[in-house]
């Protein structure tokens, strides 16, 4: 009873001694949660040194920067809600030597709402929209094997391919975008060059002729200067012409 009669007076006696500390002290008594204030004014916030930015390329990673006046606590929170109601979370760590509170955020694939605190003080939400890089929608390829095969010409949907020597392939390439661009990229010693034009923005063909395996992708940019990434490397086996075998 004598302690809990102590600790009675004291909690008046902070009322009096500052309404704003017996404000801290009441909101911590009843709640874990509630934080003290610091005084603390968020100045200015950058994303990958840029004060203004509403729009990046999907798959990219993000520096965030918060500069503030007041009181510096050792930590911030940058909070973050997706289009899809996912919810992530990072430290905004305290460079003591510039007073910068930093964070990278992870590659972002959608649309994101970036609320960040610190202190007692919070800036956002904010909202950046993801530009989605350019993907194929469909890879059609058309084999016609050499005239010594007498086989027809086949069609396949498919990146990895079995052909014979000799064979040429027409690829026709459809996007989801509106492409600037289209190259093949081969991965073998081959060194295989081959050309592909648009017969609209959305759609690109392109031929080439094997003599050798090859290992190969394709590298799209859109409109906008994105480039894809995550295409896959395609193979494509060829069957070597034999010497013909004479039986006597």
């Amino acid at each position: 009873m004598q302690m809990l009669a102590i600790g009675g007076v004291l909690f008046i006696a902070s009322f009096f001694i500052s309404s704003t500390s017996f404000l801290v002290f009441f909101h911590r008594f009843v709640s874990s949660e509630a934080r003290y204030p610091t005084k603390t004014k968020i100045t200015t916030v950058t994303f990958d040194d840029k004060t203004e930015i509403s729009r990046i390329a999907e798959g990219e990673k993000i520096m965030v920067k918060v500069t503030a006046q007041g009181e510096l606590p050792p930590l911030g929170r940058i909070g973050i809600i997706t289009d899809s109601g996912s919810e992530a979370g990072y430290d905004l760590k305290l460079d003591e030597k510039t007073n910068v509170f930093f964070a990278e955020l992870e590659p972002i694939l959608e649309t994101i709402h970036v609320t960040i605190t610190l202190g007692d003080d919070t800036w956002g939400p904010k909202t950046i929209t993801v530009i989605p890089r350019p993907k194929i929608v469909s890879l059609l390829a058309t084999i016609t094997p050499p005239k010594y095969t007498g086989l027809e010409a086949i069609k396949e949907q498919a990146g990895n391919l079995q052909v014979f020597e000799g064979s040429t392939i027409d690829y026709t390439i459809k996007t989801d975008k509106d492409l600037t661009k289209l190259d093949f990229i081969d991965y073998s010693k081959q060194e295989t060059k081959t050309a592909f034009t648009s017969k609209d923005k959305r759609t690109w063909v392109g031929s080439l002729k094997l003599i050798a395996n090859t290992k190969y992708t394709f590298q799209l940019v859109d409109s906008e200067g994105l480039d894809s990434r995550g295409v896959p490397i395609y193979t494509i086996s060829v069957l070597a012409d034999k010497a013909p075998v004479i039986k006597i």
